[in-house]
């Protein structure tokens, strides 16, 4: 009849959330080239897991990508830490070490020319530049200069905080990395030393030839040392002072043999 009324219901179902309590991927150590790709897959528990939604973030961006997919990719030498992060929180990590094919070169040229006083020195300002010049112009194995870095008038600290950026530059076990030095050097007790700017006024503004060691050796691949200052023979174990008589008498000797 007329008087019959009608009232609807209207019932909506919504799928309980289920958030992963763990996160796997299927690398969790991956080996990249420069400009190669690889897409990471995560895996979820429990198995009926329904919030699979992952945000991927890098360590360094400069060595390697990541996109919203988990598709990585190589950019530079060196190491990096892709973390998928779930949407409770719950990570879970890939290393990835980035390499490259062939070798690379690199050098990093100090001259310090500003001591105080009457110890000024004109040419390690122009040497640097000169060796810059030089290097880029060079090709070694048909490789052009990778990275130049050119320092003038450091103090020690700032001579040895330069030394270890190379650590962290990208470096491989077959590259070549040349350290040229250009300034005051001095011998103590039997040691050479190369000399900062402060040498005069702080115990740490001088590096000897064991320190300089010390700083080199973690560099891989080959380092190539072009020392001008004086004393620079104690680094190759030849510090005892000679005359320029005496050294040129000694060339001369070899070549009448």
């Amino acid at each position: 009849t007329s008087n019959v009324k009608k009232a609807v219901c209207k019932i909506t179902v919504k799928t309980r959330p289920i958030y992963p309590t763990a996160v796997r991927l299927n690398k969790t150590q991956l080996n990249l080239q420069v400009g190669k790709s690889y897409a990471l897959k995560p895996a979820f528990s429990p198995a009926n897991t329904n919030k699979k939604s992952i945000k991927w973030t890098t360590s360094d961006k400069n060595v390697a990508t990541v996109d919203k997919n988990g598709k990585v990719k190589g950019i530079k030498s060196g190491s990096a830490v892709i973390t998928a992060t779930a949407a409770n929180g719950q990570t879970a990590r890939c290393t990835v070490q980035v390499t490259r094919k062939g070798v690379a070169y690199r050098a990093l040229l100090i001259g310090n020319s500003n001591y105080a006083g009457q110890n000024f020195l004109d040419g390690p300002q122009n040497d640097v530049r000169d060796m810059q010049a030089m290097m880029k112009t060079q090709k070694y194995q048909n490789e052009r200069f990778r990275q130049i870095s050119v320092c003038q008038d450091l103090t020690g600290d700032q001579m040895r905080q330069e030394i270890k950026k190379l650590y962290t530059s990208g470096i491989q076990k077959n590259d070549v990395t040349f350290f040229y030095f250009s300034g005051h050097g001095l011998g103590y007790e039997g040691t050479s030393y190369l000399v900062g700017l402060d040498a005069d006024t702080s115990a740490s503004g001088a590096i000897s030839v064991h320190e300089l060691r010390r700083l080199l050796d973690p560099i891989p691949g080959k380092v190539v040392v072009i020392l001008d200052s004086c004393h620079s023979g104690g680094f190759i174990g030849k510090g005892k002072a000679q005359s320029a008589a005496g050294y040129n008498q000694q060339v001369l000797s070899a070549f009448e043999e």
